[in-house]
């Protein structure tokens, strides 16, 4: 099994608050950030970098991502929240793929939707947020 992801392509961030996102091109990753310092009026802090994740770590990953059956997840999580939180994840395998975002909803145990302020720190998603932090090797959420 080929550890590297033919696609991947993972954001999340908020209008108020720090914005992440992992893009996958020529076998390098783009980790980007950015976090309001100031808001009124906005200021903004950002930076950008390019990761090359040793095979161990694109092993671990995908276990991870295979523990958590990302593979279920459903296209959309939506509840009708304004100004919240985010998120797309894109990652393609040649054995499988996930295309999935959403907005103050994430997917739960089960694929069961989960709502921002239902959350905890053992929910599907927040176990996936630290499989991207431990590819990255730099903070995602």
């Amino acid at each position: 099994m080929n550890c590297l992801p033919e696609r991947l392509s993972i954001s999340i961030g908020g209008h108020f608050g720090p914005s992440y996102s992992v893009e996958l091109a020529g076998g390098l990753l783009t980790y980007r950030w950015s976090r309001p310092v100031q808001q009124f009026p906005p200021e903004w802090e950002s930076s950008s970098e390019q990761i090359e994740p040793s095979d161990e770590r694109w092993r671990a990953f995908r276990a991870a991502l295979d523990r958590i059956d990302v593979w279920r997840w459903q296209p959309a999580y939506f509840e009708p929240v304004c100004d919240g939180t985010s998120w797309t994840a894109e990652i393609v395998y040649p054995d499988t793929a996930v295309r999935s975002h959403g907005s103050n909803c994430f997917p739960g145990p089960d694929d069961i939707a989960v709502s921002f302020a239902e959350q905890t720190k053992e929910d599907t998603f927040e176990r996936f947020c630290r499989a991207v932090s431990t590819l990255v090797g730099r903070r995602f959420r």
